[in-house]
């Protein structure tokens, strides 16, 4: 369903404040980036961008980028990333979910540091690899991580790159961005299983 215009004018101010310049509502965040909702409510309604509690849960509910979330009570709200974290999505068992879950760390055992994985930053693509989280036991859970973007350009310069990667980043460096194109695989839509959730 696609948001309405003012939804998406206000959710853009929304991410300005929360990812950029709080000041903007005449808020301030905590020292782990969240804001008081009601606080806000009030700032951007005093700074004429007229919003109330269910319009703001609306919009954080339907923004297709996940821009935004909810604390537990909804009393809070902040940023899905913004100048210095990213959020990504990984599978995991559902032993090292809970453990992860429980300690807000992931936890040795069972997390194993070495553990050959793949991360993505798309929630419905890391759906669709996970099998909708039926693939296999290592993977019926999918966890929203949040990190650095220092430490995801460090896991990006750190990974090893398929070969046709390689040869496909040597084409596009050469110029021959036509051979680059015809081997790319092709992108294939990430069916949305609605019965799955």
């Amino acid at each position: 369903m696609a948001q309405d215009r003012n939804d998406i004018r206000l959710g853009r101010f929304i991410s300005l404040v929360l990812r950029h310049n709080p000041s903007a509502a005449g808020i301030i965040l905590d020292q782990n980036g969240w804001a008081d909702v009601s606080e806000l409510l009030a700032g951007m309604n005093k700074r004429g961008r007229h919003i109330d509690m269910e319009t703001l849960e609306r919009i954080v509910c339907e923004n297709n980028k996940q821009r935004y979330s909810f604390d537990e009570t909804h009393s809070k709200i902040r940023a899905v990333f913004d100048d210095t974290t990213i959020r990504v999505y990984q599978a995991y068992s559902d032993a090292i979910a809970n453990a992860a879950l429980e300690n807000g760390v992931f936890v040795s055992p069972p997390y194993k540091i070495d553990r050959m994985t793949w991360i993505k930053p798309s929630f419905l693509w890391m759906m669709y690899r996970s099998g909708w989280g039926h693939k296999d036991a290592g993977q019926k859970r999918i966890l929203a991580i949040d990190i650095t973007r220092d430490g995801f350009e460090w896991a990006l310069r750190i990974t090893e790159i398929t070969p046709l990667a390689h040869t496909i980043h040597k084409l596009v460096q050469t110029g021959d961005i036509n051979q680059a194109q015809r081997l790319l695989p092709e992108e294939k839509p990430y069916p949305l299983q609605y019965d799955q959730f």
